[in-house]
């Protein structure tokens, strides 16, 4: 697992290299797998089968295609 902290600076690294390139976006929720989870305890102790795919992540792919779009 990864914090929001390093996912942030992975984004300003990537930025300092290729200007604008990338976005650091949140999921509420979301954990690596792409699932729904009520904690990130839940999620340590998760049994992935339990767990719907959180459709937060098309909400986010829309909004950066419709960006790129125009």
């Amino acid at each position: 697992m990864t914090t929001a902290h390093q996912s942030r600076y992975l984004a300003e690294l990537i930025n300092r290299f290729h200007p604008g390139r990338a976005t650091y976006t949140e999921v509420p929720g979301m954990g690596h797998d792409l699932a729904r989870y009520e904690s990130q305890q839940d999620y340590i102790g998760r049994v992935p089968a339990d767990h719907p795919f959180h459709t937060g992540l098309i909400e986010v792919m829309m909004t950066w295609r419709d960006a790129l779009l125009g």
